[in-house]
Parts: structure tokens; sequence; C-alpha cells
């Protein structure tokens, strides 16, 4: 287990087209919890996408921060930003978080907390209206997390025929 380090050694930087082998791998191991826990929902993947699917993504209004400690990516916050507007809800710009990973070895570091608040912070200063993420109900490490920040306003509810 890792015990050196505090968060505040943490170093925060946007991602390249060169980070690509990282993100991807770090994007597979979220994958395989969300599918080791919803097994129903999620299948098993070699690459979570081509590098040519990450080129397009951060061509589309996709962001990736990494945190680093020590010259090694430990984490990341995968966000879009998005625009919503329809005739029965009020139009707003939005930061959408797909998906917040820090590696095991470096948990419980406070490394998550300070991605989500490097977003949170984005949002502010870029005039966002709100930051969104859909977290499922296994993952008691991240509502524990969002509920620091977020507040819960909708609930996916689930009924599974097969």
């Amino acid at each position: 287990m890792y015990s050196g380090g505090t968060s505040m050694d943490v170093l925060l930087r946007k991602s390249s087209l060169s980070d690509y082998e990282i993100i991807d791998e770090m994007l597979c191991k979220l994958h395989k919890y969300h599918g080791e826990n919803k097994p129903e929902v999620y299948k098993e993947i070699e690459h979570f996408f081509s590098k040519e699917e990450f080129e397009k993504i951060l061509e589309e209004n996709n962001f990736f921060i990494l945190s680093i400690l020590d010259g090694v990516v430990t984490g990341l916050i995968w966000y879009r930003r998005a625009e919503k507007a329809n005739k029965f809800e009020k139009n707003r710009t939005q930061l959408w978080i797909d998906g917040l990973y820090v590696d095991e070895i470096y948990r419980n570091k406070g490394i998550a907390k300070r991605l989500l608040g490097e977003v949170m912070n984005i949002a502010k200063n870029d005039g966002i209206d709100s930051v969104e993420s859909m977290v499922w109900d296994f993952n008691e490490a991240s509502k524990k997390l969002f509920r620091k920040y977020f507040e819960v306003r909708a609930s996916i509810m689930s009924y599974n025929v097969k």
C-alpha cells in the first residue's frame, strides 16, 4: 500500500493525446468495477475506446484531468460540456462527469476530492450552471464523495425483466 505523499503533493494537468494508454487503462479498470457490480448491464472489454475514438471525443467537448504524484499518473476525471435546451426545461450549460477513477494504491489520499474540486472550479470560472454525474447505487465511495458537494436531484429506478 502506498503511504507517502498527500493530496497537496498531487499535481493536476489536462490530458493530451499522448496520455491515451494510461487513460484507456484506468477507464478499463473503472469499467471492470462497474461490470463486476452490474454484469447484467456491462460487457467485458479489452479497450475502453480506440486511439481514434479517443482523438474524436477530445475534439467534442470532452476533457480529462489527470492527477500525478511523484511522476506517476494516479487518477483521472473525465467530463464533458453539454448545453441543455428544450421546450420543457430552462436553457443551461452543464459539465457532465462521465468518470472518476483513482488507482487503488493511491485511494483515501484526497486525490478524488482534488479532481472533483478542479472540475467544480472550472465550472465556476467558466460560468457553467451545474456539474452533473450519475453514480451507481453500489458505489458507496463515490456516493459518499459526491454527497459532500452535490444534491441528489433524481434517481434512476430499474426493473429487470430478464
